[in-house]
């Protein structure tokens, strides 16, 4: 399985013709990818999305990701923030 997945516009009537405009239309990005298809950052990246614990973190050595993580935690600690967001799901009826 692979990490990355990239479309292009294509004529469905002849697959190998494409627009040749060099446009990406979608981009997907899978966290469950084995082939070496992305760097070691964005492997690192999509391992956190997976699994986004203290311990996924201090197997990186991502900046990115510790960076990541460090707000989700302080987000997560903020009591303002977490009134902030229990009023928006009660405003769209979540709760």
């Amino acid at each position: 399985m692979r990490h990355l997945y990239t479309f292009e516009n294509r004529c469905l009537e002849n697959l190998s013709l494409t627009l040749g405009d060099e446009t990406t239309e979608i981009l997907f990005l899978s966290t469950k990818g084995k082939k070496d298809d992305v760097d070691d950052e964005m492997k690192d990246f999509l391992a956190y999305i997976e699994n986004s614990t203290d311990t996924c973190v201090q197997q990186t050595s991502s900046p990115l990701v510790k960076a990541i993580h460090k707000r989700v935690t302080e987000i997560k600690l903020d009591k303002n923030m977490e009134l902030q967001y229990m009023t928006l799901l009660q405003m769209q009826g979540g709760i």
